[in-house]
């Protein structure tokens, strides 16, 4: 038994440390374990508090980094110029760690494949930054017709997150030395208005948002509504009353969404969400 525990594959995972990427990852893990691999799933020392319960009596292994944020997160950074700055000094200093044993590392872009299209043009310079309102409609190749609204924020809004642009980028560096790329397709596969629809509803609000929610609302709806800042996304959205998903467009969402069924109704903020919300309403024609 323990001769064939030492050959197997084993996996070792690594979310960036954001809230919308974790799960996806740990379901990954999960279903590598399944199939047989060891897999370790690894975290920063924060978010692994926050995430005990979910981790007792899993049949994946779990470890910890540190990201220059152990006691309180990101809050703690106080910017993201200085978090990323942080996370990159930490993280360089593991991965020298782990060099020495001769890892085969596995990039995953947490996009759709048209936003990660874009960002790869943008990149290599084939397309002008910040794009211009008078380049619309904006030719792609294999992409439908964009609008400047349809683009990803950072490509067109001049100095928005732009630690955040830079790190996207910064992905595609050695992306044509990749010995292989693996694409999945999945073709196949406001307060006063909410209250009008008399429909039953769950609303998860950031904690750091739940100020800006009148005190009278909550008592007003009554039992029509439950407002929470967290809720685990899978769990909920395969339930028999779950109509529709009310989104951002965040590509976890979306891709959870799709996976389990469900409409959505698309409200982008920044970055991706705008391309995805494009592709959900204009070309899988799941939403609106």
């Amino acid at each position: 038994m323990e001769k064939k525990d030492t050959n197997r594959v084993h996996v070792l995972a690594i979310p960036y440390p954001s809230q919308g990427h974790i799960n996806p990852m740990h379901q990954f893990s999960k279903r590598l374990s399944s199939k047989g691999l060891k897999a370790t799933f690894v975290t920063t020392i924060f978010i692994s508090q926050i995430m005990k319960p979910e981790l007792t009596g899993s049949d994946i292994d779990f470890d910890r980094i540190p990201d220059g944020c152990d006691e309180c997160g990101f809050s703690e950074a106080k910017s993201v110029d200085n978090y990323l700055v942080r996370l990159q000094d930490a993280g360089s200093r593991m991965l020298t760690e782990l060099t020495q044993f001769c890892i085969i590392g596995a990039a995953f872009f947490m996009h759709a494949c048209g936003v990660d299209y874009i960002y790869y043009y943008a990149h290599c310079g084939l397309l002008s930054l910040p794009v211009p309102s008078s380049a619309v409609p904006i030719t792609i190749p294999s992409l439908p017709f964009l609008e400047l609204r349809d683009m990803p924020s950072f490509t067109y809004v001049v100095g928005s997150y732009s630690s955040y642009f830079e790190m996207v980028l910064i992905q595609f560096s050695n992306v044509v030395q990749a010995d292989f790329i693996l694409v999945n397709t999945f073709y196949k596969l406001e307060q006063d208005g909410l209250k009008q629809t008399r429909f039953d509803f769950l609303w998860v609000i950031r904690s750091s948002e739940m100020a800006k929610v009148p005190d009278w609302f909550a008592k007003e709806m009554g039992d029509k509504s439950l407002i929470a800042n967290w809720i685990p996304q899978t769990k909920v959205l395969p339930h028999e009353v779950a109509g529709y998903l009310f989104t951002h467009c965040g590509w976890n969402s979306t891709i959870e969404a799709l996976c389990l069924g469900v409409s959505m109704v698309s409200m982008p903020q920044w970055t991706d969400q705008t391309t995805d919300a494009k592709l959900v309403e204009d070309v899988w024609k799941i939403g609106v």
